[in-house]
C-alpha cells in the first residue's frame, strides 16, 4: 500500500496533463516529462521511476477506492431513505 500511495502522489498532483478516468497504462509513455506540483519539480518517465506495471497498479487501487466510495455513498443514501419512510409511515398512523 505504500508503494500504492508514492504513485497516487506521483500520478495525482499533475499540473497540465490529467490522467482520465479511463486511462490505461498506454496514457504515460516513456520519456514523457511532466511537472509534479506536490514537489514543486519535474518527473520524466521512464523505466527507472514508472513502468507499466505501476501504473497498471495505481489504476486498480484507484478504481478499487473509486468504487468503494460509490458502494458507501450509496449504502448511506439507502439509510436515510428507509429513515425517511420510517418516520413518514409513522406519522401517517
Amino acid at each position: 500500500m505504500r508503494k500504492a500511495t508514492f504513485y497516487l502522489w506521483k500520478l495525482e498532483y499533475l499540473k497540465g496533463e490529467k490522467l482520465p478516468k479511463d486511462a490505461d497504462s498506454e496514457t504515460l509513455k516513456a520519456d514523457d516529462v511532466l511537472y509534479d506540483e506536490l514537489f514543486n519539480s519535474y518527473i520524466k518517465i521512464d523505466d527507472t521511476n514508472l513502468d507499466i506495471e505501476d501504473i497498471n497498479f495505481y489504476l486498480k487501487a484507484k478504481n478499487a477506492y473509486n468504487i468503494n466510495i460509490i458502494k458507501n455513498c450509496f449504502i448511506t443514501i439507502t439509510v436515510i431513505l428507509s429513515i425517511l419512510c420510517f418516520i413518514i409511515l409513522t406519522g401517517l398512523y
